[in-house]
């Protein structure tokens, strides 16, 4: 499903060629306009499309059960996408591809020597979490090792550092109480703390973070009940409250961050006798938290998988922070998936005047936003129509002169020469079969290309 964040909240568009049963990376522009989304083994573009060089991203099978399998990140003038991968069952591997922009036929895409490359050690679990630098430039990528093969409980963190054109295995930390494979792990707004939500042993905890050096401490076990299930969590934008579910049960809980010791309350309980799971916990760009909950086969009438609940004021305390069951709606579709969108904060600045503050005087206003593609002029256009044997191109008077570009999807030009008429047919009767992208190559660089198909004779 398509949802989007307007002045008016979270929107529901419709719903879009796309599955998954956890795992989910978007990433949109600073204007909110989708640029890309994924699950573990596809890459797609704001128009639904695969993107190339995107597909089959698994070494052998599609496998999206990962709960955080999956996270975009901008990076200098690229994208990049780290995704968890399967060697053999539960043995998980982190892979990352390189994200590129084609400014000529207006398309992202991975390239080959690219894509795929798997980082060590082996056995990583189903959580990728990811904190900006204090430096304000570089990543860190923090994920969870399992023990063996077999065993799907571990307390070991391993934490990556992308900087550069360098990803490097910074720490292996064994710390804190065992966690299951199953379970998300959060980060607090200003990256200074983690939380760790276990699934079969039931347990919550917390941890200090440190952005400098990219080091897991001080760990703090909050709830610790074998007799639930947890699974998705999310810290308030002030960091003073964190969030929990119980994923066999309709429970919502807050552990107030603030308090000595740590106070829990039951912020929603409910049994609506259908078999419902709580799904993950994500803080929006609005400033709410938004809670998932999934139909696991059985009942398709089930109110709460038609939408997402809303915590309207997550700093508040206790039911202060008006939790709405049906704050969402999706569309009359019933969901069965445990996942959300994987977002690390995106607009993270450095840590101003700490050890590894190296880029305070740089305009991070703009520096730490995604990447933004050039917007095209809407007063040049350019049309294509096509026939079996020809393609004519309606080009607008203000860019004769130009010169006109096609090229096959696949990469090579197939044709060039300078527009001299408004209207220019061209004979593609010798032309292979397949989709092709028209542009005018223009001064400013801006004009949209036009993509049609060649179809057999």
């Amino acid at each position: 499903m398509h949802l989007q964040f307007t002045d008016s909240g979270l929107t529901y568009l419709g719903v879009i060629p796309f599955q998954s049963d956890e795992s989910i990376a978007t990433i949109s522009n600073t204007d909110g306009e989708l640029q890309l989304f994924a699950n573990e083994s596809q890459l797609y573009d704001s128009n639904y499309s695969v993107v190339l060089g995107g597909d089959s991203l698994f070494f052998s099978k599609r496998y999206t059960t990962s709960g955080q399998g999956a996270v975009i990140i901008p990076h200098d003038t690229i994208y990049v996408l780290f995704n968890r991968v399967f060697l053999s069952e539960p043995d998980g591997a982190l892979q990352y591809s390189i994200i590129m922009y084609d400014s000529i036929v207006g398309n992202y895409y991975i390239p080959s020597a690219l894509r795929k490359k798997v980082l060590q050690p082996t056995l990583f679990a189903e959580q990728i979490q990811v904190i900006r630098h204090g430096n304000g430039a570089a990543w860190w990528i923090i994920g969870r090792k399992l023990v063996n093969t077999v065993q799907k409980n571990s307390n070991a963190f391993v934490v990556y550092k992308l900087s550069g054109e360098d990803i490097i295995l910074e720490h292996e930390t064994v710390i804190g109480l065992e966690a299951h494979n199953w379970g998300e792990l959060t980060a607090s707004q200003d990256g200074s703390s983690l939380a760790l939500a276990s699934f079969s042993l039931g347990r919550l905890q917390l941890f200090d973070f440190d952005r400098c050096t990219g080091v897991v401490s001080n760990p703090r076990v909050l709830i610790d009940d074998s007799s639930s299930t947890y699974y998705g969590c999310a810290f308030s934008p002030d960091g003073s409250k964190l969030y929990v579910a119980k994923n066999n049960r309709e429970v919502l809980e807050q552990v107030d961050l603030n308090s000595e010791p740590f106070s829990i309350s039951t912020i929603f309980s409910a049994n609506y006798g259908f078999n419902n799971s709580a799904g993950q916990l994500e803080l929006g760009p609005d400033g709410k938290i938004y809670w998932i909950q999934r139909v696991q086969g059985g009942s398709f009438d089930s109110l709460p998988a038609m939408y997402l609940g809303v915590i309207q004021n997550p700093n508040a305390p206790g039911l202060a922070c008006n939790y709405d069951p049906i704050g969402v709606w999706l569309g009359g579709r019933v969901n069965r998936s445990h996942g959300l969108p994987n977002h690390p904060n995106y607009y993270l600045g450095p840590l101003v005047g700490s050890p590894c503050d190296t880029v305070s005087n740089v305009d991070t206003t703009t520096a730490i936003q995604p990447i933004d593609i050039p917007p095209v002029k809407p007063c040049l256009d350019l049309r294509a129509t096509h026939t079996s044997s020809s393609i004519t191109l309606n080009i607008d008077a203000a860019y004769l002169n130009c010169t006109i570009e096609v090229y096959h999807s696949s990469g090579p030009l197939v044709y060039s020469e300078q527009a001299n008429t408004i209207f220019k047919e061209i004979n593609t009767t010798t032309w292979t079969p397949g989709v092709y992208v028209a542009r005018l190559r223009t001064p400013d660089g801006n004009c949209p290309a036009q993509k049609f198909v060649v179809s057999p004779n």
